[in-house]
C-alpha cells in the first residue's frame, strides 16, 4: 500500500509557502491567523527565480523583514528555503559534450569558474542572512542546480555560503551530518520539534545519520525538507533504486551521466520511503518542493 506522509497527527502546525511571489512582503495577515496552539514554519521554494541574473533579489528580503516583522504575531519558529536555490551553471554537460566536443574533465574546468552561479549564492546570502542577525532559525535544502556541475559531483555551495554553525542564531540547538543534512529543534507549548533539511538524492551515509538521529529523539515530532520525495502529482519521485540497479533514468535530467560512485547510493522518493521514513512513527510531515517526472 502506498503511504504518504502528511501533516495530520496533530493539528499545532502551518506550513506558510512563500514559493514564487513575494506576497509576503505586502500583505497582512488578520490578527487570529494563527491560533493559540499552533505556529508557522515559512517556506520559499524555488529562489532561482527571483536572483538568476538577479532578477529581483530585494523581493526574497523583503519577505524575509515581513517575516521578521510578524514572527510574534504569527509565532513564526523557523524558515527553510526549498530546492532550486540557484539556476545552476551555466554551462550543461549536455551542451559541452554533445554541441561543443569537450571532454568531461574540460567542461568540469570551465564551470568551476562559474562567477554568474557562484554570484547567486551570493545573493541569496546577503537577501536572506537578517533572519540570522533577527534570531529567527533557517536552513537550506538544495537540488540538483544546486551542486556542482548540474549534479555531476555531490559538491555544494551551502558549506561555503551558508554554513550551518554560521546560519544557526545563537542559543538554538541544532546538529548536522554536514551543511547540506541537519536539523534544528524548535519548541512549541511543551511539545518538541525536529527539523531536518535533507539534501536532494539524500546519500546512504546521510540517511544512516537521520536514522540514528530520530531514533535518538523519540519524544520529539519530526518535519523534514527535502526536495526529492513526492512529485507534483503528490506521488513518491523515484529515479535511484538501489535494489534493482541503480539510476532508473526516469525523466530527462543529466542525472543520467553521473559517475554513480560518488554518489555514496543516493535515494529518493520509494527510496527515502524505504529506508528511512517508514522505520519512524514520530514523523508529522515531509515537504517537498515541486519536482516533476518528465
Amino acid at each position: 500500500m502506498r503511504k504518504f506522509l502528511l501533516s495530520c497527527l496533530i493539528l499545532t502546525l502551518l506550513v506558510f509557502s512563500l514559493a514564487f511571489t513575494a506576497f509576503a512582503a505586502n500583505s497582512d495577515l488578520p490578527a487570529d491567523y494563527v491560533d493559540e496552539n499552533e505556529f508557522i514554519l515559512a517556506s520559499f521554494q524555488t529562489t532561482k527565480n527571483f536572483i538568476k541574473n538577479k532578477a529581483n533579489p530585494s523581493a526574497i528580503e523583503d519577505a524575509c523583514y515581513w517575516i521578521i516583522d510578524n514572527k510574534d504575531k504569527c509565532d513564526i519558529k523557523y524558515v527553510s528555503f526549498l530546492g532550486d536555490l540557484t539556476s545552476g551553471a551555466r554551462l550543461s554537460y549536455a551542451k559541452a559534450i554533445n554541441d561543443q566536443g569537450l571532454s568531461t574533465s574540460e567542461w568540469l574546468n570551465i564551470i568551476a569558474d562559474d562567477k554568474d552561479w557562484e554570484g547567486e549564492f551570493k545573493a541569496l546570502k546577503k537577501s536572506i542572512s537578517v533572519l540570522t542577525e533577527e534570531g529567527i532559525p533557517y536552513g537550506l535544502s538544495n537540488s540538483r542546480l544546486d551542486l556542482y556541475g548540474d549534479g555531476y559531483s555531490r559538491t555544494s555551495n551551502l558549506g561555503e555560503f551558508f554554513p550551518v554553525s554560521d546560519i544557526m542564531p545563537e542559543g538554538v540547538q541544532y546538529d548536522m551530518f554536514n551543511d547540506a543534512n541537519y536539523y534544528t529543534i524548535v519548541e512549541n507549548n511543551g511539545i518538541s520539534y525536529i527539523i531536518f533539511q535533507l539534501d536532494c538524492y539524500t546519500t546512504t551515509p546521510a540517511l544512516d545519520w537521520f536514522n540514528a538521529t530520530l531514533a535518538a529523539h523519540p519524544d520529539k515530532y519530526a518535519i523534514i525538507f527535502t526536495q526529492t520525495f513526492n512529485d507534483a502529482k503528490g506521488e513518491m519521485y523515484t529515479m535511484w533504486d538501489w535494489e534493482n540497479g541503480g539510476f532508473q533514468g526516469i525523466g530527462t535530467t543529466d542525472l543520467r551521466y553521473m559517475n554513480l560512485t560518488w554518489y555514496d547510493k543516493p535515494r529518493d522518493g520509494e527510496g527515502l520511503w524505504s529506508y528511512a521514513f517508514s522505520k519512524h512513527d514520530n514523523i508529522l510531515a515531509v515537504i517537498s518542493s515541486r519536482v516533476t517526472t518528465d
